[in-house]
C-alpha cells in the first residue's frame, strides 16, 4: 500500500512505476493519468510512456499492455519495452492508492523546482552580491 505518512518513502521512478504499473494492468481506469503532468515524471521512459498513454487516450485507443508494448517497442525496441513495462506493473503494490501516488510525484517534482530556484538564487546572489537584499 501507498504510504500515508512521511516517514515511508519510495524513490520517483518507484513511483512512476507504480503509478503506470497500475494503468497498465488494468488496476486502475486509466483516466487516472490525466491526474499527473508530464513535467512531474523524472525518468525518459516515464515521459515517454506518458506521451504514448496520453496520446492513446486522447485518440480513444485503448490504453493497454499491448498497445503500451507496441508503441513503446517501435523506440526502445521490444524486448527493452517489454523490460520496462513488466516491472512497471510488477512494481504495484496489492493496493494502491493512485490518488496518492499522484500526490507524491508532485511534491516531489515541487521539491526539485523548489531546489532548483534556491540554486539559481544563491549563484545570482555570489555573483552579484548586492541583488542580495532583492
Amino acid at each position: 500500500m501507498i504510504p500515508t505518512t512521511s516517514s515511508q518513502s519510495f524513490s520517483l521512478q518507484d513511483l512512476e512505476h507504480m503509478f503506470f504499473g497500475a494503468i497498465l494492468n488494468g488496476v486502475v481506469d486509466d483516466e487516472n493519468l490525466i491526474k499527473v503532468k508530464r513535467a512531474w515524471l523524472l525518468s525518459d521512459d516515464g515521459r515517454f510512456l506518458y506521451d504514448i498513454l496520453f496520446h492513446a487516450i486522447e485518440s480513444g485507443t485503448p490504453v493497454d499492455y499491448l498497445t503500451a508494448l507496441t508503441e513503446l517497442g517501435k523506440h526502445r525496441g521490444t524486448q527493452l519495452a517489454k523490460t520496462i513495462i513488466t516491472r512497471m506493473i510488477n512494481a504495484v503494490p496489492a493496493e494502491v492508492d493512485i490518488s496518492k501516488c499522484a500526490e507524491m510525484l508532485e511534491e516531489a517534482y515541487i521539491r526539485r523546482n523548489s531546489i532548483a530556484i534556491l540554486d539559481f538564487t544563491r549563484q545570482k546572489i555570489q555573483e552579484n552580491p548586492q541583488l542580495a537584499s532583492e
